[in-house]
């Protein structure tokens, strides 16, 4: 195998962050898989019934899901579905507190498993929250979303709005009747 290939699957390197010669300076590193990727995070909160998209966030990669929670989830709604990344009694807590019912998957426990009525509880949640995949699906499919276009921050944050503005469009025309 090549040398260059090796240093690209490997993903970027840190040298050039820690020296401050990065092309953006407000993303970070994070891994995921084993793998090192640079760049932002989106976080978005879908509407189950219609999938229609009420927030989104963008967050810089190192930052974990927990951090966004409370600007993610609309305190408006009354059932929240999230993946076990969610999973936690601060979560908890803060779903009691707003009135919210909690339907986050519950994380495998290490050397214990998950009991029939978990794995039961993780099934039946997931075709639901599954439905926010299709959110992202369309923005790589069909709006060429793969990587952020611009530096810093807040321009692409707006590139985010924009996106959700245009899927919510679409989605609506195919939810109001002709």
């Amino acid at each position: 195998m090549p040398r260059w290939w090796r240093r690209r699957r490997n993903g970027p390197r840190r040298k050039p962050y820690q020296s401050g010669q990065v092309l953006d300076p407000e993303a970070s590193y994070t891994r995921k898989g084993g793998e090192a990727h640079y760049g932002f995070k989106a976080h978005v909160a879908v509407d189950g019934r219609h999938n229609l998209i009420r927030r989104v966030v963008l967050g810089t990669a190192k930052q974990h899901d927990n951090q966004r929670w409370a600007e993610v989830v609309p305190t408006d709604t009354r059932c929240v579905y999230a993946d076990k990344g969610y999973a936690g009694a601060p979560r908890q807590a803060w779903l009691r507190e707003h009135g919210i019912a909690g339907r986050i998957m519950v994380p495998k426990v290490p050397l214990k498993g998950l009991s029939p009525r978990q794995r039961q509880l993780n099934r039946r949640w997931s075709g639901v929250r599954s439905r926010i995949e299709r959110v992202f699906a369309h923005w790589k499919r069909c709006l060429g979303y793969q990587r952020v276009r611009y530096r810093g921050l807040v321009r692409n944050q707006l590139e985010l709005h924009l996106k959700a503005i245009a899927y919510n469009l679409k989605r609506f025309t195919n939810l109001c009747p002709a």
